[in-house]
């Protein structure tokens, strides 16, 4: 009988975590026998993959089946396997199953090593269908099939095979897919870029002035194209090679000032003449709260600055520094400091008076506590998942940051449209103490501005989508996090 292996990782990522509830009970029977102290300080390391062979088989938080139930797993579902302890395979993240209702295949019985060659670039689908598989040999259990055009980054080659992360591999057969290093040109046939001699490190902001502009995977126009950016939009640049701008991920965009510009950080676009004011910008820590109706919030530190958006009354931002007559929010975003326009404090209480008006909610909030918990207990069910570009639903296998929000509220009664972080946070409701189920936001990660987002579930923990890890608990103290944090919301 064939059977179907349902891989919940993405490629390259850990292992997946899902919150269910208990039913093994031929398990449960012989849960009284077992001692977790002991497993936790023998554990034997392991490298491969897991096959659930029961028909249900539960996943627990340590390596005992005396230790709580996590959720439950079905036959035919495959992980990764990082440790083996008390007679229990650990998946990682510290949950274990049963090893009596489970198999394991380690990635070193493939005979394939001795000729494994590293790689770093980009692995493209060229057939209809090709096979994933759980080692690089094609007699390998087939993990899931990828479809034509999808593009994985790549690790490493062995017997005719590409690694792409996690154990995983596709056939290296030139019909079925094909390989284009980072460091090269695209299948177009053309000589390696010199990117490794003209390459000039930026520090700035590129904004896309097309209509469409195309991301490629390379510093040359021939590169494959990732995604379409579109006007407007504005992205941290890295560097400057081949006429084109590095934005980080070895992603690049045409340098054409036709297509896009660059503005450094601290250099003005219209004044010449404070093209120097950042670097004298007075630098501290403290907040700033919006007091008039409408604020501009602008580029750089200087009135002509390009607007960004606009922020309302009330709304409450960490600043880092104050520079001609303006104050620093973060990533070069910067408002007037006129005091009938807003106003600076290093205690974030003394300026709640003027956010009355938006922290007044909370009181409200706390009465809506069942409503949170459905919300959380709905969307921790998608724990593991892995992260998919663009996608809003758990059919495609995963979701982006927005895209999980959008699910899961709209299926909690809330009436919300599809849209991006950013169009998310111009929508919610502005908080400054957020309660379970807010929404947190995060600024300069992958773009500038607002660009990740998650459900609060408070003690400085996260719930969200994230292109490391997929669909996670996150923690808010984590120093990258935290420089990023942007501020809290939740939709009216």
């Amino acid at each position: 009988m064939k059977k179907n292996y349902k891989l919940l990782s993405s490629v390259g990522l850990a292992a997946a975590i899902l919150v269910a509830m208990p039913t093994s009970k031929s398990e449960a029977a012989a849960s009284t026998n077992v001692s977790s102290n002991k497993a936790e300080n023998t554990i034997e390391k392991i490298s491969g993959v897991v096959t659930v062979n029961a028909d249900r088989l539960n996943l627990r938080s340590g390596p005992s089946l005396n230790s709580k139930v996590v959720r439950v797993l079905k036959k035919g579902e495959r992980y990764k396997a990082y440790g083996k302890a008390n007679g229990m395979y650990q998946l990682g993240g510290d949950v274990w199953v049963s090893a009596q209702y489970a198999s394991f295949e380690p990635y070193t019985n493939q005979s394939t090593t001795q000729d494994y060659k590293k790689l770093s670039g980009v692995v493209t689908v060229k057939a209809d269908r090709l096979n994933l598989r759980s080692g690089p040999s094609l007699n390998s259990k087939v993990v899931r099939v990828l479809k034509k055009g999808e593009r994985y980054k790549a690790y490493g080659q062995a017997n005719g095979m590409y690694e792409l992360g996690g154990g995983v591999w596709v056939s290296a057969d030139s019909n079925y897919s094909s390989y284009e290093p980072y460091s090269t040109t695209s299948s177009t046939g053309g000589t390696p870029q010199s990117t490794n001699q003209d390459y000039k490190k930026l520090s700035g902001v590129v904004t896309v002035k097309a209509d469409r502009l195309n991301l490629r995977s390379g510093p040359t126009p021939y590169s494959k194209v990732v995604r379409v950016l579109k006007k407007g939009d504005r992205y941290k640049a890295y560097g400057q090679a081949n006429g084109m701008y590095e934005l980080g991920g070895d992603l690049w965009v045409s340098a054409d000032p036709n297509y896009s510009s660059y503005e450094p950080y601290g250099a003005q676009n219209t004044l010449p003449t404070t093209s120097n004011q950042s670097s004298n910008a007075e630098k501290f820590n403290g907040y700033v709260v919006v007091k008039a109706d409408r604020l501009n919030l602008r580029s750089g530190p200087s009135l002509n600055s390009k607007v960004v958006r606009v922020l309302e009354k009330g709304e409450i931002y960490k600043a880092y520094g104050e520079s001609n007559g303006m104050y620093e929010l973060g990533g070069d975003l910067w408002v007037s400091a006129s005091p009938e326009l807003s106003e600076f404090s290093t205690s974030l209480s003394s300026l709640q008076v003027y956010s009355a008006s938006v922290t007044k909610t909370n009181t409200a909030a706390s009465s809506s506590t069942n409503k949170a918990d459905e919300i959380i207990n709905y969307a921790k069910k998608f724990m593991g998942l892995k992260y998919v570009w663009g996608s809003a639903s758990p059919s495609y296998g995963g979701f982006d940051c927005s895209g999980f929000i959008y699910y899961v509220f709209k299926n909690n009664g809330y009436n919300i449209s599809r849209t991006t972080v950013e169009g998310y946070w111009n929508m919610v409701q502005r908080v400054s103490t957020p309660q379970v189920g807010d929404l947190v936001f995060y600024q300069n990660t992958y773009r500038v501005g607002p660009s990740h987002m998650g459900i609060y579930l408070g003690n400085n923990k996260f719930l969200n989508a994230g292109s490391s890890h997929g669909v996670a608990i996150s923690d808010m103290n984590n120093s990258y996090w935290k420089s990023r944090l942007l501020g809290y919301g939740r939709f009216k």
